[in-house]
């Protein structure tokens, strides 16, 4: 429930949209119903502009997207208003009852859904809720295709450009996405997939030689065997050092401190901080099986 997206959702059934796209069980309106009219300036290639009214019901807010989608336009930017109506959109819920005539006149789905609207598939209540957009396809259609001569051959054999679309997913919001499905109020919890590191090895003191020793040697050991581990041996208190894995989140963690005269070392779990006392002399094939 977070992202900068609101996604409209069906809780009945499994209905969900971005609002740019998402539609609702058509809305009764009659002639005296209130309606804007909203101008907006349509942009175009090669710096085309036009003057376009978008004609809705007052109770409901014009989409942006779904405006600009019904003028073809590649944007749409706010403009002074204009008595003179040449190109005018009419929300397709008014359809049959408006009287605005327009040298050029369409009907279209312009209007953004409200929460409470009714699913078009079950009737349920819609609702809003925040999304990140990890993916997404454009239709490009024939735009590039048609210019290039990329053609084939239809069932008719008439040669025909192709229709293109091309996709994209967004790593950098995926990492946030894992985040804000994996976290505490202490930091992120990696999952093992997508983890920078499997392991994060903390040597309390590096002031103790023998725990140095150990720290160091489990660390060559781990790489050795492939894990991806990362040695905290800075010269810096064990409390910022532990603050410090809970907050980047790695989902293991060895401690090397005081216990260990006693042949006692601590791994911690990142996810619910579960903490286990193991030997020291068993130390790699725990981490090893934690981590496999």
């Amino acid at each position: 429930d977070s992202g900068e997206d609101t996604i409209v959702v069906c809780p009945d059934c499994e209905y969900g949209a971005n609002i740019e796209a998402a539609v609702c069980q058509p809305k009764s309106f009659d002639a005296s119903s209130e309606i804007n009219v909203v101008t907006m300036k349509a942009l175009y290639d090669e710096g085309v502009t036009k003057i376009v009214h978008f004609a809705l019901p007052a109770s409901v807010a014009l989409q942006d997207v779904k405006a600009c989608n019904a003028v073809d336009a590649n944007d749409l930017v706010e403009c002074e208003a204009s008595d003179t109506i040449e190109t005018l959109v009419v929300d397709a819920a008014l359809e049959g009852i408006d009287s605005f005539t327009a040298g050029e006149k369409s009907y279209a789905d312009i209007s953004a859904v409200q929460e409470g609207d009714s699913c078009v598939h079950c009737g349920g209540a819609l609702y809003y809720t925040k999304g990140i957009e990890a993916g997404h396809i454009f239709q490009l259609g024939t735009q590039y295709s048609e210019p290039l001569g990329c053609n084939f051959l239809d069932e008719n054999g008439k040669s025909v450009p192709m229709v293109m679309g091309t996709y994209g997913i967004g790593v950098s919001r995926l990492l946030a996405g894992i985040i804000e499905q994996n976290h505490d109020d202490k930091g992120c919890i990696w999952t093992k997939e997508s983890a920078p590191f499997d392991v994060q090895v903390i040597v309390s003191n590096i002031k103790d030689e023998d725990q140095v020793a150990l720290g160091e040697e489990l660390y060559s050991q781990l790489q050795a065997k492939g894990v991806d581990v990362l040695l905290d041996d800075r010269k810096e208190r064990f409390g910022p050092k532990i603050k410090d894995f809970e907050l980047l989140g790695v989902p293991h963690a060895v401690v090397i401190g005081k216990k260990l005269v006693d042949g006692l070392v601590e791994v911690v779990t990142r996810r619910g901080l579960e903490k286990e006392e193991v030997s020291s002399e068993n130390l790699l094939d725990t981490v090893l099986k934690k981590v496999r």
